[in-house]
């Protein structure tokens, strides 16, 4: 049964163990693996913790302190030499790579967490794509949220026609790609 709090368990197995996974802590915690998970997410959002992967496959790790500040640096150097600028407070990028780029699951658990009136998807390290996963994106999803503007960065040259093939230009207020 529990032995303390979520945060206690979480605390505690973090201190035995450099990485968590969400039935590890509902286990250890005595609650559902949907409890352990909002308690997980919270201290992500927080930046107490880092997440890889998705859905069941999702790993914790604390997250280093001085590796956030890093990260702002990089993001802001980064920008300065595509020479882009801030994006909008209102843009999220999407790590392409972390959910997968075949399946339409894939894309599926891409956007699900997905928040911001433009998207970047960033196919960063991106080897291969499947239509099945671009249908998803450019046409499904993009149907059901006009308001949303998609947006796709760093696609690798081999994979270019096949993401190009599903975007347009912006003129109407649809798909961008970039």
């Amino acid at each position: 049964m529990a032995q303390g709090s979520v945060a206690e368990v979480i605390e505690r197995l973090l201190e035995q163990s450099k990485v968590l996974s969400t039935r590890e802590v509902a286990t250890e915690a005595g609650v559902s693996r949907q409890a352990a998970q909002k308690q997980l997410k919270a201290l992500v959002a927080s930046g107490t913790l880092t997440r890889e992967g998705r859905a069941r496959a999702a790993r914790y790790f604390r997250r280093a302190p001085a590796v956030g500040a890093l990260w702002a640096k990089v993001a802001l150097l980064d920008e300065a030499l595509r020479g882009v600028g801030p994006r909008p407070s209102n843009s999220q990028v999407l790590q392409v790579a972390a959910a997968g780029s075949l399946y339409r699951l894939s894309a599926r658990l891409l956007l699900g967490e997905a928040t911001a009136k433009v998207l970047v998807l960033d196919f960063t390290g991106v080897m291969d794509v499947g239509e099945e996963f671009l249908d998803e994106v450019f046409v499904r999803y993009a149907g059901a949220h006009p308001g949303v503007t998609l947006s796709a960065v760093n696609v690798p040259a081999a994979l270019e026609p096949a993401v190009h093939a599903f975007t347009r230009r912006p003129a109407s207020g649809e798909l961008v790609s970039g």
